[in-house]
């Protein structure tokens, strides 16, 4: 049974943002922020990293990269050891749809490419949400930048549940689509160039 770790601060007050505005979320960068959308793919690199990614990872707009959750190798294990997430349950993860807090760092990866990314330390810096409620905030945050001047009444915010939400099961193997040969020169061409 995996030991349950301690709460998290409150992600409450901090600014949330749409994984797939990558200009607005470099502009944030060493902030504490909340970044919500949905996970494309998943990726155990050979260096013992995870990476979730939610776009498309060779993807540029103006030389970032789309926005990406890393697992560092020793992360990994702890989490292992800790809450009982493996790669395996991380590989899950794909297509769904999730909101991570913590520091927002830009990471180059080569001359003239960098990815925004916020490290995963603790499973509790993560919330599985549905579909519609990540538009749903997505869009109010740009509403209320509109309305910043107009006065605004508070809703209560539901109750919370004490309850450490369970790991999703995996979901099965379904082949990656052929690769495009064309394609793949192109952006071998594009490194070199």
């Amino acid at each position: 049974m995996p030991v349950t770790p301690k709460k998290s601060t409150s992600t409450s007050s901090l600014s949330v943002f749409k994984a797939t505005e990558t200009l607005k979320l470099v502009q944030q960068k060493g902030k504490e922020i909340t970044v919500s959308g949905q996970i494309l793919s998943t990726r155990y690199h050979n260096t013992n990293q995870f990476f979730l990614n939610f776009g498309h990872p060779s993807k540029l707009i103006d030389g970032y990269r789309s926005f990406r959750i890393v697992v560092p190798s020793d992360r990994l294990t702890s989490l292992s050891q800790l809450q009982g997430l493996t790669v395996d349950n991380l590989k899950s993860w794909k297509t769904q749809f999730i909101q991570i807090s913590g520091k927002l760092v830009i990471h180059q990866i080569k001359w003239g490419v960098y990815v925004p990314q916020i490290v995963l330390n603790d499973y509790n810096q993560i919330k599985f949400i549905a579909n519609s409620t990540s538009s749903r905030k997505a869009k109010s945050i740009t509403k209320s930048k509109k309305r910043q001047n107009k006065p605004t009444t508070k809703r209560p915010s539901p109750k919370q549940s004490s309850k450490q939400q369970p790991i999703p099961q995996p979901i099965p193997y379904t082949p990656l689509p052929p690769i495009n040969f064309w394609d793949v020169i192109g952006e071998i061409g594009n490194f070199f160039w």
